[in-house]
């Protein structure tokens, strides 16, 4: 690739000339076949279903080979002397791999050449157009790469959150190390990679350089010891040391992704196996930077990953913006109930009907590209990645936009209709007289939790006094005494003893029972999975009526168990319900104000862009239609999705256009 640098300017310009003549295949030129100053060069191309010797005509006033076979539809693999052309045809299908297109390691190799040097001319002019557009500067991408939640208006109410962003690592996506074995036959010694000068152009990716600054902030950080993480030490996915082992046979382990809540990739970064959790960092310094305040992000492990934030330098920047880390709602039964409350996007304000678990969709059909880059240069592996993201964005996730604003809308409005069917019902069952009662009682349900992450302090020395009364301890008893201001010593018979008899006999069971209020869901999720729940409870003798799958799945709060009558206060008499649709209704008019905004805006600025160029730069006028056409093929399938929005019954937004806030 590096010796094409110095032809990759005139190889543009051919290609630019090549897309505005309208052909799609090469076509040999009649014209000047009996020119003496035209010369012939006949050499093999490939297509995707067939190869062929073809002649090639270039003329003495093309400086260069390259760009003349470019200027007919194809892409050299060899600037001296080429052998084999590859036709210019561009299938992104993330099935599609070089390994599987030519099995022959020296058509691999030469396809692998014409690919890059196809893929490096798409980004020379994308890069000519982002600069005809005014789209290069720094972070422009970014900046828009989701119209409904970064396409604001003049005079929108702001929201809670002012984007929602999810962010996970996937692993499916590794990278095997080529390396050879050690002379002993059981180690593994340096890599065989060759070294590479190829660099990524693409704005998604983090640069290795910023990635470094925050591994930095890793260093002297105490994420296990924190009083305030609930889920403290729960997490060991997090741990380094841990999981350097057993990814060690991989470079890269992993990708980490932040999408919006439409979909939008926004940034990803490698999971090495050096240091995995720098890259999550990296994420949220980058868009702290480039978006500022009121950021919310979903993260399974948001919790423990909070403790981390706010230990780094990065956390006096991420408060002072209004950061919140959430955690999505699929991975809210593997946390602890107070972790729940303040992290868990069930009980969050301001987030609607969304649930921050966007990555596990996007990852579910990113998956199907783990078999053709496992093995895969380190630039290759980055270079189908970054393709398949961008191609899902622009195709995908894209077209799909309006059908998820029609989806959501749709579900908010019969949540809506029916909490007002059943709500009243249920509020004058338990004698509430407004709907306020349910943040307090959701207050009162964390202060409860508060309480058991701790014994009563008022009982603690007592029961201490108590037990020592017990073992004859005669230099603590009389620490303790003076203490509690004791003034004759407690007997067996005084009911200050039976009473903490009484209390310290049943502390283990009460220990034991929030403990196991902890686990029980956990477990019945992880049983479920191997269609296993119950079998244990079918081989135990249980004190306590046995908990069903289906009521499980209804419970809102874990205050709702049964089992939890039994502990030190009774909390499952009050229930829990809490609709968000109202939220969703709010963003959803915004979002949906913002697209029709975009549609007119998009239409109209590149349509005056077009028409200016066409005159002075008609291949470059031709490549910003191709660009119009990205989006606006599905402009038609767009407005009859937000026309039928408009019709349904309770909407509260509008269609007409707004004005873009500047």
């Amino acid at each position: 690739m590096e010796a094409f640098r110095c032809q990759l300017d005139a190889m543009t310009s051919a290609y630019l000339q090549w897309c505005a003549s309208g052909k799609q295949t090469r076509v040999p030129e009649a014209d000047g076949a009996d020119d003496p100053t035209t010369w012939t060069l006949q050499l093999t191309v490939v297509d995707v279903f067939s190869a062929e010797k073809i002649g090639f005509m270039t003329k003495p006033h093309i400086n260069f080979v390259a760009s003349a076979l470019v200027c007919q539809g194809v892409i050299p693999c060899s600037l001296i002397t080429p052998t084999a052309l590859y036709c210019i045809s561009y299938y992104c299908n993330p099935h599609f791999s070089i390994q599987a297109y030519e099995f022959r390691h020296y058509l691999s190799s030469q396809f692998s050449i014409a690919f890059d040097v196809y893929l490096q001319l798409i980004a020379n002019v994308d890069s000519l157009v982002d600069k005809v557009l005014h789209h290069n500067s720094l972070n422009w991408h970014l900046k828009h790469c989701c119209l409904a939640c970064m396409y604001t208006l003049e005079g929108e109410q702001p929201l809670h959150f002012s984007i929602l962003y999810a962010l996970d690592g996937n692993d499916s996506l590794e990278r095997i190390q080529c390396k050879l074995l050690s002379e002993d036959g059981e180690g593994q010694s340096t890599s065989t990679e060759l070294p590479t000068c190829q660099v990524l152009t693409c704005d998604r990716y983090l640069s290795c350089k910023f990635v470094a600054v925050c591994h930095n902030y890793l260093a002297d950080l105490d994420l296990q010891g924190s009083e305030v993480n609930p889920c403290a030490g729960h997490w060991k996915n997090m741990d380094d040391q841990k999981t350097k082992k057993t990814w060690g046979v991989y470079d890269e382990t992993r990708i980490v992704l932040a999408v919006c809540r439409h979909g939008f990739s926004l940034l990803m970064g490698d999971g090495v196996v050096n240091c995995d959790t720098k890259y999550p960092l990296a994420i949220i310094s980058k868009l702290l930077e480039v978006f500022g305040k009121d950021l919310g992000r979903g993260y399974d492990i948001s919790c423990q990953f909070k403790t981390m934030l706010d230990q780094s330098p990065l956390g006096p920047l991420a408060h002072s913006l209004n950061h919140t880390c959430l955690v999505g709602t699929f991975h809210g039964h593997a946390h602890r109930h107070l972790c729940q409350l303040d992290h868990l996007t069930t009980y969050t304000k301001g987030l609607g009907l969304e649930d921050l678990e966007t990555c596990e969709c996007t990852f579910s059909k990113s998956n199907v590209l783990a078999s053709t880059i496992q093995y895969a240069s380190a630039f290759h592996w980055r270079q189908s990645i970054s393709g398949y993201f961008k191609h899902n964005d622009d195709y995908e996730v894209y077209a799909n936009l309006s059908k998820f604003l029609y989806d959501n809308y749709k579900q908010a409005l019969d949540t809506i209709h029916e909490c007002e069917i059943t709500l009243p019902g249920l509020m004058k069952e338990q004698d509430m007289s407004n709907e306020q009662v349910f943040e307090k009682w959701l207050a009162e349900e964390n202060a409860y939790l508060e309480q058991l992450s701790h014994e009563p302090p008022e009982e603690t020395p007592q029961m201490e006094y108590w037990e020592q009364l017990i073992k004859l301890t005669a230099s603590n008893v009389q620490e303790l005494e003076r203490k509690l201001n004791i003034d004759i010593c407690w007997k067996p018979e005084d009911a200050e003893w039976q009473h903490m008899g009484r209390l310290f006999t049943n502390r283990e069971y009460w220990q034991a029972l929030d403990h196991l209020e902890g686990l029980v869901v956990t477990w019945i999720f992880e049983l479920s999975k191997m269609n296993g729940a119950g079998m244990a409870a079918h081989m135990m003798n249980l004190p306590r009526c046995q908990l069903h799958w289906d009521e499980v799945v209804e419970y809102a709060f874990l205050s709702k168990f049964d089992l939890l009558r039994d502990s030190r206060q009774d909390i499952s008499w009050k229930p829990s319900s809490k609709c968000h649709a109202l939220e969703e209704v709010q963003h959803l008019n915004i979002e949906i104000h913002c697209f029709v905004t975009y549609i007119q805006d998009e239409d109209q600025y590149l349509c005056r862009c077009k028409e200016q160029l066409r005159a002075t730069n008609a291949p470059l006028a031709h490549q910003i239609s191709i660009c119009h056409n990205v989006h606006g093929h599905f402009n038609t399938l767009h407005l009859k999705y937000l026309y039928n929005i408009s019709q349904l019954p309770g909407f509260t937004g509008t269609l007409a256009p707004g004005i873009q806030y500047a």
